[in-house]
């Protein structure tokens, strides 16, 4: 972006502007594009370990149908991806943007909601309650075992 404002500045730049003005438009786009996807593979991340426990799955059904569905879209894009290895073609294709957000948005509700819940859980066994939250969530698959315990 810093080589393309210096070549705007230029005075030589004259023939050549409306063509470096478009590319800089297009690359501030394929910027916008590229934090939102790493926001979306970020959380991506963090969420996918937690979905895959089959415990989970249960116990959060709406959470788990759209993380399963931004997993199928996102696995999809990345294909996309591999396909076509070219930042600007798949940063500038049309509504990519737009999925990306959403799916960002999804993926942060997801994720609060997740939380919500391992808060509920965390009170609902205080032993585990000052464990950090990734903690809770090696012990979340073995909440069933718990509640037998605590009735013991």
């Amino acid at each position: 972006m810093m080589t393309m404002g210096t070549i705007l500045s230029s005075r030589y730049v004259g023939g050549i502007r409306d063509e470096v003005e478009k590319m800089q438009n297009q690359l501030r786009f394929v910027q916008h594009v590229l934090d939102e996807w790493l926001g979306v593979q970020k959380n991506w991340m963090y969420l996918e370990p937690i979905f895959s426990a089959p415990d989970v799955q249960r116990q959060s059904l709406q959470e788990a149908k759209f993380f399963a569905d931004v997993d199928k879209g996102l696995k999809n894009f990345m294909k996309k991806v591999s396909e076509n290895p070219n930042c600007i073609r798949i940063g500038t294709l049309p509504g990519q943007a737009d999925t990306l957000s959403t799916w960002n948005d999804i993926l942060e509700k997801t994720q609060r909601q997740l939380e919500a819940y391992l808060e509920f859980k965390c009170m609902a066994f205080p032993k585990i309650y000052f464990s950090p939250k990734t903690s809770c969530l090696r012990f979340s698959p073995r909440l069933e075992m718990c509640r037998l315990y605590s009735r013991i």
